[in-house]
């Protein structure tokens, strides 16, 4: 299994129809369930997890033999880049 984020976008999505094309399973993680319907229909597995919960990552990730992790950019960071520093655990 191979689990995928950002693959509701251009990079993730052709990782996705890749790896859909060399017959090799694909887990659709998603913010959105919704934005996720069209993966689902294609086969792969579906799963919800934000990029900054580390617990639902770690669900989603479960059993998967590689993950591809895009993040997601910020074209306008705050003054000092607060957003790119480590966030404490919950």
């Amino acid at each position: 299994m191979f689990a995928i984020t950002g693959i509701a976008g251009k990079v993730g999505g052709e990782v996705a129809r890749n790896l859909l094309a060399g017959n090799q399973p694909v887990r659709a993680v998603v913010r959105d369930l919704r934005k996720g319907e069209a993966w689902a229909r294609r086969g792969c597995d579906l799963v919800r997890a934000d990029i900054s919960d580390a617990a639902a990552l770690t669900s989603a990730f479960k059993g998967a033999e590689s993950v591809f992790v895009l993040v997601p950019p910020n074209f306008d960071p705050s003054p000092g880049f607060r957003e790119a520093r480590r966030r404490p655990p919950r």
